[in-house]
């Protein structure tokens, strides 16, 4: 099952579901052909493949997807104070201040787009 849904940013949500018998890569290259844009997505390898043969295409890892990663890490980690300092302490206290940023932003409507400083927060 493929499932392709926009983005917080447009105005309407729509979500497609497609059916197919495999997770072949060739359903998602004639699906996203012509597309131009940021798809974000979880890590299954084909969406890379296409990014690397289709101009104009981004892929965008998925914060769901990474912070899992780091807080598994950190579980691994009995006590709980010697988790503090870790690479994946730091990195889930910056995932939770995007997190904190996005709800903000979300708040703001689409007013956020005008603001420079806020542009170039999400851009780079």
């Amino acid at each position: 099952m493929w499932i392709y849904r926009t983005g917080k940013s447009y105005a309407e949500t729509i979500v497609l579901y497609e059916y197919q018998k495999d997770r072949k890569e060739d359903h998602l290259e004639e699906f996203l052909k012509g597309f131009e844009g940021v798809c974000v997505t979880d890590g299954y390898q084909a969406y890379h493949a296409m990014e690397e043969k289709t101009p104009g295409l981004t892929i965008a890892g998925c914060w769901a997807h990474a912070r899992r990663k780091y807080a598994d890490a950190l579980k691994a980690i009995k006590d709980k104070e010697k988790r503090k300092g870790t690479l994946a302490y730091d990195a889930l206290k910056q995932i939770g201040a995007v997190y904190k940023l996005d709800n903000e932003l979300a708040g703001l409507g689409g007013s956020w787009n005008s603001n420079p400083w806020l542009t170039l927060i999400l851009s780079g």
